[in-house]
């Protein structure tokens, strides 16, 4: 292999001697083009001549030719601006433009007692005091009427049955006192409440067996179910044989009365008229 002594600057052209260059491993003849004048020599670079600076440019998104003044600007670009307009730049990488801004209404008044609104569920249009007042709508006025509401509830109930009884068990101490309060200060309506439900059939044949349950002690057997079954199967006196009417209700009667030792059971309850029941009395009656 023929050995160099001597090599030619890549930059000033001028063949020196290979102690002249910079070694270099990379390089086949183990020493770098330039030469050590050379090396710390700046090199003379040439301006860059760049064409006129458009006006105008065309968005690559949108197609349409804007104003420079419409791009962001870049200086890696040749026209100094971003290839997208403002408007697609933000839609490409941001998020969907802004919504123009909505005109400005100024707060509704508060609706007096006569006027009308809108149910959101019955989708109907009522008379105001057919809903609950509420502060924090605008109009003063919660936006269900009272007949939705009750609905939703007793829905909402049905559904978290399990839910509820749960909580009432939790907090049964906390919700008995929240219900003693209520009571003391709406003892009106209390009282109203039991005097419109003291009227009720079931209220009286509560009343009834609650008077048996007393003479026989506590956890009688007979339920209110029972009795109405009794009372829907007889129709008439188990002693006289006469039907039932407003002037002859019916009573319950023990057939093997309490004092001689019979028991508070279904089989030994019937339907008796007040007459035949009274004039019984602690009797055992044969029936022929």
């Amino acid at each position: 292999m023929e050995e160099y002594t001597t090599r030619c600057c890549c930059q000033c052209g001028i063949e020196k001697p290979l102690t002249e260059f910079y070694r270099n491993k990379n390089n086949p003849l183990g020493r770098s083009y330039r030469c050590k004048v050379c090396a710390y020599t700046p090199r003379e670079r040439k301006p860059i001549v760049r064409a006129p600076t458009p006006v105008e440019q065309r968005c690559l998104i949108c197609d349409m030719i804007k104003p420079l003044a419409d791009f962001k600007p870049d200086k890696r670009r040749v026209s100094g601006a971003s290839s997208y307009c403002r408007k697609c730049h933000y839609l490409r990488y941001h998020k969907p433009a802004p919504l123009p801004h909505k005109p400005y209404h100024p707060p509704r008044a508060r609706l007096q007692p006569g006027e009308e609104k809108l149910c959101t569920g019955c989708r109907q249009t009522k008379s105001v005091e057919e809903f609950r007042q509420s502060k924090k709508d605008r109009s003063g006025y919660v936006t269900y009427c009272k007949a939705c509401e009750h609905a939703r509830a007793k829905k909402w109930k049905q559904e978290n049955r399990d839910q509820i009884i749960a909580y009432e068990e939790r907090n049964k101490e906390h919700l008995d006192e929240i219900r003693r309060d209520w009571a003391v200060r709406n003892a009106d309506r209390v009282r109203a409440r039991q005097r419109i439900n003291s009227k009720t059939p079931r209220a009286k044949l509560r009343v009834r067996l609650r008077m048996h349950q007393r003479r026989v002690g506590k956890g009688a057997p007979v339920t209110p179910a029972q009795i109405e079954e009794l009372e829907h199967r007889q129709k008439r006196c188990y002693y006289c044989k006469k039907p039932f009417n407003s002037k002859r209700k019916s009573t319950l009667d023990h057939v093997i009365p309490l004092a001689r030792g019979g028991l508070h059971d279904i089989s030994n309850i019937v339907l008796a008229c007040w007459p035949c029941n009274n004039k019984k009395s602690a009797k055992i009656v044969r029936l022929l």
